[in-house]
């Protein structure tokens, strides 16, 4: 499990880029990819993925997900086995990354717990005139509310997200629980702008 929220997926991508700066994946044609399609992990800066086309992709599209310090304190008396304690100061996170013009389709074939967009200790994301439909579960996802700065905006959102869920909860007449953007303890007025 990244951080916060409860979302659990894999560190891995049919692109994986890790340790980056201003690398782009502009204008490719992704279809068929049993597991993630892009994934930026750990430290990448500037990153930018645009004008893409991705179809029937087994996780989720694009995926960032960066790691945090072992202290949980500031004096570092108390630690953690693992990169998942509150201090983010040593930057081995995706910061700055641009997700442009991409269309995503038909994903979450295999992993319902997948969207479009998914971030989890990362930060200054800018999230601008995608579209992306058909996806199990909300299109962006954000784990948790590390650092803010992040932006989602722009014409071309598609909300035709969770097909299934609302077929089940037209016939329950249930209301629907699953939306296009989705945060874990995300304070909105703490750098993150949706609209």
């Amino acid at each position: 499990m990244p951080t916060g929220g409860d979302w659990a997926l894999q560190r891995s991508g049919a692109i994986l880029f890790e340790g980056t700066e201003r690398s782009t994946v502009d204008g490719c044609y992704m279809h068929h990819v049993d597991g993630n399609g892009i994934f930026l992990s750990n430290y990448n800066l500037n990153a930018t993925v645009s004008n893409n086309e991705m179809s029937w992709i087994g996780d989720s599209a694009i995926a960032a997900w960066g790691s945090t310090g072992t202290c949980l304190d500031a004096a570092c008396s108390q630690q953690v086995a693992w990169g998942v304690g509150p201090d983010a100061r040593n930057r081995n996170q995706p910061l700055g990354t641009h997700v442009v013009g991409n269309l995503v389709r038909e994903l979450g074939i295999w992993q319902k717990q997948s969207s479009f967009w998914f971030q989890a200790a990362t930060a200054f994301s800018h999230i601008e005139r995608n579209v992306h439909f058909n996806g199990p579960r909300a299109g962006v996802n954000f784990n948790d509310q590390m650092q803010g700065g992040d932006v989602i905006e722009g014409r071309g959102r598609d909300s035709r997200t969770c097909p299934q869920q609302w077929q089940a909860h037209r016939r329950a007449a249930l209301p629907r629980d699953s939306q296009e953007f989705h945060h874990w303890d995300v304070q909105l007025a703490r750098g993150h702008r949706y609209g």
